[in-house]
């Protein structure tokens, strides 16, 4: 079981990572200062986010894998292309959204079954922190939608 824990904790680390470099694509493209605010307190989750399940690897006997991989690469593609052309801010938000959304998919299904408890507590918390997010997020598109 601890060799499945670690294995999928790298994988959670790695869309930490990738949502770290996500955020700081955001917060170079975006021009409102709110936004940009917004965007750095979510970055620094996720870079807290990083930091704990690192320890959890490390606790476990583990190495935490660093870097994102293919889907990092590619995904790093498609923010130097969208940054080519300029963007209005509520279509970065809208990104930085659909980010969030799909990473909290992504680490529900992936921690289904793999984790100890102690792992699956620390990826439920870290977890209510990024559905908070995701109402951030959508308060700003609305906010953003109406204006």
């Amino acid at each position: 079981m601890e060799q499945q824990t670690i294995q999928a904790l790298n994988e959670v680390l790695k869309g930490e990572q990738m949502a770290i470099q996500s955020y700081s694509q955001f917060i170079r493209e975006v021009k409102n200062p709110e936004i940009k605010e917004t965007f750095k307190e979510i970055q620094n989750d996720h870079n807290r986010h990083m930091e704990k399940i690192s320890q959890r690897i490390l606790d476990l006997g583990g190495r935490p894998s660093y870097g994102t991989g293919l889907a990092g690469l590619m995904a790093d593609a498609k923010h130097g292309i969208e940054s080519m052309k300029e963007r209005k801010d509520h279509e970065i938000v809208r990104e930085a959204f659909e980010g969030e959304d799909k990473g909290v998919t992504a680490v529900e299904k992936l921690s289904q079954g793999k984790l100890d408890d102690e792992s699956m507590k620390l990826i439920h918390s870290l977890m209510d922190t990024d559905h908070q997010h995701i109402k951030t997020l959508e308060k700003l598109i609305q906010k953003k939608e109406l204006q």
